[in-house]
C-alpha cells in the first residue's frame, strides 16, 4: 500500500491535467489500491479508490493499453466486481452482473478472471446455478486458466459440498435420512 500511495503521490491527483498514459497509470494504481483495501476488509477505502479510478476512466473515455495496463471503463467494471466479491457484497455482485457486458476484445485471461470472480460472487450470494453458469463461461473463454486456478477449485469444492448437503438434492435428502 505504501508503494501505491507513493506512486499516486508522484503521479498526482489532478486528472484534468493528465495525458492519456498518465490517466491509465493513475487509474490502474487506484484499482490495485481498491483490491488491497477490499482484501483488508476496508470497504469505504476500496470504494473511494474505485470511484477515483472511474473518474480517470471517464476522462480517458475508452479502454486503452498504455504500458500494458489495459485501463479503462471495462477494467473499472471488472474491479468493481472483484471488490464486491472480496467484501462479500452480494447486491453489488448482482448489480455488476446485470450492468456489465465485457467487450469482445477483452483478453481471454481477463474475461476468464471476470467469470471466475462472478462465480465466487454468485456462490457467496447463494445462487449455485448462476455460479456454475459463470464457471462454464470461464471455461469457454479461458479453459486452461479455469482448469488450473485455485479459486475455481475452491468454488467447485464448495458447490459440491453445498449440493451434497442440500435438502433439495437427492444426495442431500439421502444424507438427511441417513443413507449417505
Amino acid at each position: 500500500m505504501r508503494l501505491l500511495d507513493r506512486v499516486r503521490h508522484d503521479v498526482g491527483e489532478d486528472i484534468a491535467r493528465m495525458d492519456a498514459p498518465t490517466l491509465s497509470v493513475h487509474g490502474a494504481v487506484h484499482l490495485r489500491s481498491a483490491m488491497f483495501a477490499a482484501r483488508a476488509g476496508n470497504k469505504p477505502t476500496a470504494r473511494a479508490h474505485l470511484d477515483a479510478a472511474a473518474d480517470a476512466a471517464r476522462l480517458l473515455g475508452k479502454d486503452a493499453n498504455h504500458y500494458g495496463l489495459e485501463f479503462g471503463p471495462t477494467n473499472v467494471a471488472m474491479h468493481r466486481l472483484g471488490v464486491a466479491v472480496e467484501t462479500y457484497d452480494g447486491p453489488e455482485v448482482v448489480r455488476c452482473a446485470e450492468h456489465t457486458r465485457l467487450p469482445a476484445n477483452v483478453a481471454p485471461v481477463r474475461a476468464g478472471r471476470w467469470y471466475m470472480d462472478l462465480a465466487r460472487g454468485w456462490l457467496d450470494y447463494g445462487n449455485r446455478d448462476k455460479a456454475l453458469a459463470a464457471l462454464q463461461a470461464a471455461r469457454r473463454v479461458a479453459p486452461e486458466q479455469t482448469r488450473n486456478h485455485p479459486q475455481v477449485r475452491e468454488t467447485v469444492q464448495t458447490l459440491i459440498h453445498k449440493e451434497r448437503y442440500s435438502k433439495e438434492s437427492s444426495t442431500g435428502f439421502a444424507a438427511w435420512i441417513g443413507l449417505s
